[in-house]
């Protein structure tokens, strides 16, 4: 489980990273996509699904992380507090899905507080698993 929790913790960098980078890319190509060339629209689009492929990859991994969590935290209330946040951001993305189809707008690419708190706390966790692993509590 220690080695599973590090390399979660270099995954979770890793899956920001992309998604700040594949954010610029996107940003700095759809303001004249069309005028890109192909070669670059290629290379942006599979950097794009690159990106959320290896999202989807990392969530699942998570997930199935923090379930065997359960069995190695003594206190049990922080990973609760995670699976929490990760039913909680499905729901959130789920209704702002259904609120862009229905009042027909765009997604907006701005970072909020509760991403930033999200990230934090993520950190927080994998730290606090790390030393329940490492100290054995």
């Amino acid at each position: 489980m220690l080695t599973f929790t590090i390399i979660m913790i270099f995954a979770y960098t890793l899956n920001i990273i992309l998604a700040v980078f594949t954010n610029e890319l996107f940003k700095k190509n759809n303001k004249e996509f069309s005028k890109v060339a192909t070669d670059e629209k290629v290379t942006t689009l599979l950097l794009g699904c690159g990106a959320v492929g290896f999202t989807v990859i990392y969530l699942i991994t998570y997930i199935i992380y923090l379930f065997n969590a359960l069995n190695v935290d003594t206190l049990q209330y922080p990973t609760y507090i995670m699976l929490g946040l990760v039913v909680l951001n499905f729901i959130i993305a789920a209704i702002k899905s259904i609120y862009r189809k229905i009042a027909k707008t765009e997604p907006k690419n701005k970072t909020t507080l509760y991403g930033y708190v999200l990230r934090v706390l993520t950190y927080l966790y994998f730290v606090y698993m790390l030393y329940i692993l490492i100290v054995g509590i």
